[in-house]
């Protein structure tokens, strides 16, 4: 790591600093849930995990605020180093706020003596990385190329197009004789090192080609 994505994680990690207190309460109060009212261990995780992935993406608000970026890049900081610290810092806050966050939860559960089964936990922290670093990969080239205010719009025309999405591939799932209840029951039946190393590739495919979008982009962007 050269010392411009150094000193731009440093920017970041100072910025998510003025927020600890908005998520310290969050924390707390999916916790209080948790062992009150037995809310959902995965939802819980997710829940704190995409806030915290959330932010990634407010950083690129902050930058652009009165032209912050064009001032960014008159120090010796490349497009291309800004492009891989957003990347890498949505892949950091993201993955250590979902560990940090499973093993507080975990503790907190052993400490009021409820089950949890350990492999339906372990899919269930990995379904949730899964879905924060996809977050990232679409959310980090429409914010890129879009701003804040028109990222917004985009962002949900993006959710709508994977809704749709979805709703044709099970159609013609349908169409082939294919029940969703049995394909998901073929994945369930399949050992976890396949599915973790199938999702893990998949995810590596997915991100490396957004980082290329929005790397094209940035060149492309005048600040």
């Amino acid at each position: 790591m050269n010392r411009a994505i150094k000193g731009l994680m440093i920017k970041d990690l100072r910025l998510l600093k003025n927020q600890k207190q908005f998520f310290v309460v969050v924390i707390g109060l999916t916790i209080f849930l948790v062992v009150s009212m037995h809310v959902d261990l995965a939802f819980s995780i997710g829940y704190i995990t995409m806030m915290f992935t959330f932010f990634t993406l407010s950083t690129l608000t902050y930058d652009e605020y009165e032209n912050g970026a064009t001032y960014l890049f008159t120090l010796p900081i490349t497009r291309k180093d800004y492009v891989r610290e957003k990347y890498l810092f949505g892949f950091w806050v993201g993955t250590v706020s979902c560990s940090l966050t499973s093993l507080i939860i975990y503790i907190v559960d052993i400490v009021t003596k409820n089950e949890i089964d350990a492999k339906s936990y372990l899919v269930g922290i990995g379904a949730v990385l899964v879905m924060a670093w996809l977050l990232l990969a679409v959310e980090i080239p429409v914010q890129l190329k879009f701003g804040h205010d028109k990222g917004k719009m985009a962002s949900m025309v993006s959710l709508v197009l994977i809704v749709l999405i979805v709703i044709f591939l099970k159609s013609i799932a349908q169409l082939a004789g294919m029940e969703l209840a049995n394909v998901i029951e073929r994945i369930a039946g399949l050992d976890i090192k396949v599915i973790a190393l199938i999702a893990i590739g998949g995810i590596i495919v997915i991100l490396y080609t957004s980082y290329r979008i929005s790397l094209w982009i940035v060149q492309k962007r005048q600040f």
